[in-house]
């Protein structure tokens, strides 16, 4: 189903694209409502319970005491906070995972949830690629053997080099995350469908024409894309087109690095 769904939408210019993105998120969105149904259905039962009104407040509580810890900074009672609500109410500990996969939580935080959680969530290197923090790679690094994949591809057919795309990329620590994907071997065209990192970098360029240092990075990084195996496809023509509309000087500085591109 999946290769027929691609050959039926096959092609490369920015509006196709557009659509293919349109048509997996019009399926994420199905999923996720069944997933809504399904929840709602297996709570029916217990809603009239009042032990189940208690247990609820409970958590609840608990809730925000944990959250309360992860504001003020204090990773390892929101820890412990998580070990007490994982005997009453269970999933804290994937909870907190993903918070702090996308925070600047100590290593050993990390990896004691990964290891109380038995296995990474399948998407947390997207988490990741969208955390700021300088030491980014070690982390990467260090949860490895827990089962992070560098690799991983979304059902919206993204994977880190899009959440890259997606963010400010005029720091140091992004290029090293890109560098160290790139020496992986992490493609820089994951899916046949939807936008890819180049049309993500393009649009964010398009988006914000004005020249900044994000813009200069930005294009830094379509040239990188480029480099590491980037096809040029017609939606790259296209957007390159817009940006000389909207600001000839951006799309001068653009061409210059990206000569690829030029109309």
């Amino acid at each position: 189903a999946g290769e027929e769904a691609a050959e039926l939408f096959h092609g490369t210019d920015l509006a196709s694209k557009q659509r293919h993105r349109e048509v997996l998120e019009m399926r994420q969105e199905r999923w996720l409502e069944e997933l809504a149904k399904m929840v709602d259905a297996a709570t029916d039962d217990d809603a009239v319970a009042e032990d189940a009104v208690a247990e609820e407040d409970a958590a609840q509580e608990a809730g925000s005491r944990l959250l309360d810890a992860v504001v003020e900074d204090r990773w390892h009672d929101a820890l412990a906070i998580a070990d007490q609500m994982e005997m009453e109410f269970k999933h804290s500990h994937l909870t907190l995972l993903h918070i702090a996969l996308h925070s600047d939580a100590p290593v050993d935080v990390l990896l004691a949830l990964a290891s109380r959680n038995d296995a990474l969530p399948e998407d947390a290197m997207a988490d990741l690629a969208g955390n700021r923090r300088e030491d980014v790679v070690d982390v990467i690094l260090a949860l490895e053997p827990f089962g992070l994949d560098v690799h991983h591809v979304d059902e919206l057919g993204r994977n880190a080099f899009h959440i890259l795309a997606m963010w400010n990329l005029d720091e140091e620590s992004r290029w090293r995350l890109a560098e160290f994907l790139a020496n992986r071997n992490v493609s820089v065209k994951p899916s046949a469908m939807g936008l890819d990192p180049l049309d993500q970098t393009l649009m964010k360029l398009l988006r914000s024409p004005r020249w900044s240092s994000e813009a200069a990075a930005r294009i830094r990084f379509a040239r990188f894309l480029i480099d590491h195996g980037a096809p040029l496809e017609s939606s790259h023509f296209q957007l390159a087109e817009s940006l000389s509309r909207a600001n000839e000087e951006t799309y001068r500085r653009l061409v210059s690095v990206v000569p690829e591109v030029a109309l």
